[in-house]
């Protein structure tokens, strides 16, 4: 997603898949479809009558309402931040959950983010990728520079650690953001401490 000139779509269910897929074929520019392959397994509704339907590219989706902090994620982030959101919502904290979908520069839905920062004054950004391989850091940046006066805090990152990926499956998913660091990160993202 760093290198220009190339559309970068990251669906996190299989809905969002087959209509980026198809978005995809008919983009004149190079394109690369990351697929996360604990997705797999997932189930998740599509149109029974047609697999012919079209995701807009450059167009995110509020996956979550919230008022609190802003939480922009992609692939299995979606239902990791989903499910670390949930918890905290019991405790009177509303946090909204953005589906990027797109993460190329071009593609970023600044308009969707925006409307979400100006709601929350917060912003958290959440990946498996390591901080200086992600697109977490070029995101801040932008947001910062486009929603600046919006902004109560700084823009809160989680990423992997900075180390080479490891083979082991064990070691693999040790190095991707827990639940307990995502809701941790989220309660010092809102905008209101209790």
């Amino acid at each position: 997603a760093q290198h220009a000139g190339w559309r970068i779509l990251a669906p996190s269910n299989a809905f969002d898949y087959v209509g980026l897929f198809n978005t995809a074929i008919r983009l004149t520019d190079p394109v690369l479809i990351i697929e996360h392959g604990k997705l797999y397994g997932d189930p998740f509704y599509v149109p029974a009558d047609t697999l012919d339907y079209h995701v807009a590219y450059g167009k995110a989706r509020v996956v979550r309402e919230g008022d609190r902090l802003t939480v922009l994620t992609y692939l299995t982030g979606v239902k990791d931040c989903q499910s670390a959101a949930e918890e905290l919502e019991q405790e009177g904290r509303g946090i909204e959950i953005i589906d990027l979908r797109t993460l190329d520069y071009m593609g970023m839905d600044y308009e969707t983010i925006g409307r979400s920062v100006k709601k929350t004054g917060g912003v958290l950004i959440v990946e498996q990728a390591p901080r200086s391989l992600g697109i977490s850091a070029r995101l801040s940046d932008e947001i910062q520079e486009r929603f600046y006066d919006y902004l109560d805090t700084p823009v809160g990152k989680l990423t992997a650690p900075d180390v080479p990926a490891p083979v082991s499956k064990v070691l693999e998913s040790a190095m991707w953001p827990t639940n307990s660091e995502i809701q941790e990160k989220m309660l010092l993202g809102c905008r209101h401490h209790f």
